[in-house]
């Protein structure tokens, strides 16, 4: 990236809903053809998502179009009428975004000597605000209260004062509340992120007893729970608490489904919750509740592609786990052609490692149902997706393993003594993620070496594996190899 690439930045990371929405609002502002900056946006939007950006290449793609003659005030005034298009989009969309336009003219018409008009406003305002607990709007609008407040100095007005202060101090406390929940949430998942959880479990401990005390205290907004819950379960999974996690998880869900209007505005958020409860239900192992989360995703409903992405990519993994769990295998094969229905809809939407789980999943149903020529075809996918990337090669483990899996079942001996020699290559090259995984090819190259004496082979195998350390991470990899060899 260059030092020039804030508003490339800008335009990748709007959403298909807000792109199309700022067309539209530009071109409501002028009556003339498309202008130049409409143009330079378009041109932007066709940049790849995934190369770097490049200003002098773009310049001269410009160049070439007749743009670009007065670039620095069309990026200016591009940035400009963006900002004002989400700032409009979001009062359409979201509570916060009607909230900020209403303070906006209530601050004016208290400018204008208009009080009364004020009031009116204040009113609808205030009801979204308490209605949605938005505890940093309430405090501005009883500033604004008190301004309007034109009674006489009397003892009713003293009431509503006092009245005024008390909502006041609650709000305060609220913010303070959700302040001190956001903070903790930022350090624990810090620790998280840097892989510091086992240098740090003192700590951890600390903000783990400073969360429950907080949990505690009355009068919690939602957001507030919200961000308790979710600092909790990131402990929770990291001390391999999984039902505990779970079951913070499925309280969250029950508050979210009281409301309407959050699961309207904020469809993104909850489907991202629903997707913590797919991961906390597989790592217990149980698998219990994936029907009925099948049966909320089902019912979100959505005009936002990215979300439809995210709904898309859960509700194919639940039921590939549900198939799994009570051992349909002939019936899993019915979602590949949703699988690669999706894979093709949301291709520039989805991630790398969305692709990739998504393809490891058609392995999967194919390895389950014993069609080991597909499982092949299927590895390839994987392969051309990675690519020469060396960062994504090392997140193929279970591809490699589903393809060796493969070759042995196939009768491809050579294929398989070449499988192993190229992943033994691979480790000397690169450090592999965990131990595990080097551990397996080890076990796996002596597995090999006993070809002519399966049972016993596998038997052997199946042992080792069964004692081997396994991270959390690699657990369903190793379940996978286990069934295999029994």
């Amino acid at each position: 990236m260059t030092v020039n690439d804030n508003l490339f930045q800008l335009i990748k990371s709007l959403t298909a809903g807000e792109k199309r929405y700022f067309k539209l609002f530009a071109a409501r502002q002028t009556e003339a053809q498309k202008t130049n900056y409409e143009k330079l946006f378009d041109e932007y939007n066709d940049l790849p998502d995934d190369q770097p950006y490049n200003e002098d290449e773009f310049l001269k793609k410009l160049k070439r179009k007749k743009l670009g003659k007065y670039i620095s005030d069309d990026k200016k005034h591009l940035t400009h009428l963006l900002l004002k298009a989400m700032r409009s989009y979001s009062a359409e969309k979201k509570a916060e975004g009607r909230l900020a336009d209403m303070i906006l003219e209530m601050n004016f018409l208290i400018e204008k000597g208009l009080v009364d008009h004020c009031a009116k406003i204040c009113v609808k305002a205030w009801e979204i605000a308490e209605e949605r607990e938005l505890t940093e709007q309430k405090v501005k609008l009883l500033n604004i209260r008190r301004v309007i407040d034109r009674s006489e100095y009397n003892i009713n007005r003293e009431n509503f004062q006092n009245d005024l202060r008390i909502q006041e101090i609650k709000a305060l406390s609220q913010l303070e509340d959700e302040r001190e929940a956001v903070y903790l949430y930022e350090r624990i998942y810090s620790i998280y992120i840097l892989h510091q959880m086992n240098d740090r479990k003192e700590e951890i401990t600390q903000i783990y007893d400073r969360l429950g005390i907080l949990y505690l205290k009355p009068d919690l907004t939602f957001d507030c729970i919200n961000t308790i819950i979710r600092a909790k379960c990131v402990i929770l999974d990291h001390n391999l608490q999984h039902k505990e996690a779970l079951d913070l998880t499925s309280q969250l869900i029950a508050q979210w489904e009281k409301s309407p209007w959050r699961l309207k505005e904020m469809t993104d958020r909850y489907v991202k919750l629903l997707g913590n409860f797919m991961v906390f239900t597989s790592r217990t192992g149980t698998y219990e509740g994936i029907t009925t989360l099948i049966g909320k995703l089902e019912k979100v409903e959505t005009t936002e592609k990215e979300v439809a992405k995210d709904v898309f990519y859960l509700l194919t993994f639940c039921r590939l786990l549900n198939y799994i769990n009570s051992e349909q295998y002939q019936e899993s094969l019915s979602i590949i052609p949703e699988l690669k229905k999706g894979l093709k809809e949301f291709d520039a939407l989805l991630t790398f490692v969305q692709k990739r789980t998504l393809v490891n999943n058609i392995c999967l149903i194919y390895l389950k149902n014993k069609m080991y020529s597909e499982v092949l075809d299927e590895v390839q996918e994987v392969y051309a997706l990675v690519g020469r990337s060396k960062d994504k090669q090392h997140r193929i483990e279970d591809v490699r393993i589903f393809e060796f899996i493969a070759h042995y079942e196939l009768g491809n001996t050579e294929l398989l003594h070449y499988t192993i020699r190229n992943n033994q290559r691979f480790f000397k090259e690169h450090q592999p993620e965990n131990d595990f995984i080097e551990n397996i090819w080890k076990h796996l190259k002596l597995f090999i070496q006993s070809i002519d004496k399966p049972k016993a082979a596998k038997q052997k195998l199946k042992t080792t594996l069964e004692s081997l350390p396994c991270p959390d991470t690699n657990t369903a990899l190793r379940n996978e190899l286990i069934a295999w060899l029994s």
